[in-house]
């Protein structure tokens, strides 16, 4: 995806409200708030593959680049060859535009900005969700995006073992993304082949990127969109 993904995904979305209605309401549900307003104010943010608040990093070594250059690159990825390649984390601290980030990612599937042949399942991690999750069929060809970690009441007090157990509910699907706040994410060992930007837990060796600021986009990622969807 160009530069210009976002006024591109605006002009197609302001026509579409009433005749994606149920998609759009479903994913009010789960985000609780309007799908339509976060595209409309939505800048989208840099990442970088080391953690912005750690101290021992030299400022210069840090290198940010627009998330869904990152992301694309995750996706189109052909060949998966270590266990977890296919479940990526996206790190950050609260209010950085983790969910706003899903959102965009769930709208542009809607948008068909992806190929037709795959599917894109957006779920807050709660309770139910593994199960909700166990129930989709074609998992292979489905991009499974699960929305804050720290929020799931399952993983308080016990938040590896919970992550554990997402990891090997979710590693048959094409690809995962788990978002979760950086002070929440529990202890990792290094990765065996010590690649940046890749954790490993319990076996599963998972690419992580982490959400920042350049200093010229909000820091949650939204902000007002002109009439050109300059933003």
């Amino acid at each position: 995806m160009g530069a210009k993904w976002i006024s591109q995904l605006w002009g197609r979305l302001r026509e579409i409200r009433k005749s994606h209605a149920r998609e759009l309401e479903e994913i009010n549900t789960i985000i609780f708030g309007d799908p339509l307003e976060i595209a409309e104010y939505y800048i989208e943010p840099d990442c970088q593959e080391r953690n912005p608040t750690d101290q021992d990093v030299e400022p210069h070594l840090i290198v940010s680049v627009p998330v869904m250059k990152k992301i694309d690159q995750f996706f189109q990825a052909e060949k998966i060859f270590h266990h977890g390649n296919n479940q990526m984390f996206i790190l950050s601290d609260a209010g950085m535009g983790k969910t706003a980030l899903l959102t965009m990612l769930r709208l542009l599937h809607l948008m068909s900005f992806w190929p037709k042949e795959k599917d894109c399942v957006l779920k807050k991690l709660r309770k139910e969700t593994l199960r909700e999750v166990s129930e989709i069929e074609n998992k292979s060809q489905t991009i499974l995006l699960l929305d804050s970690l720290d929020e799931d009441p399952t993983a308080f007090g016990k938040v590896r073992e919970r992550l554990l157990e997402i990891l090997h509910a979710t590693q048959h699907f094409c690809r995962v993304i788990i978002t979760c706040r950086t002070q929440f994410f529990p202890d990792t060992e290094e990765d065996s082949l010590e690649r940046l930007g890749m954790v490993s837990i319990g076996g599963f060796n998972c690419p992580v990127k982490y959400l920042s600021s350049d200093g010229t986009t909000h820091p949650v990622g939204l902000k007002k969109a002109n009439v050109r969807g300059v933003v």
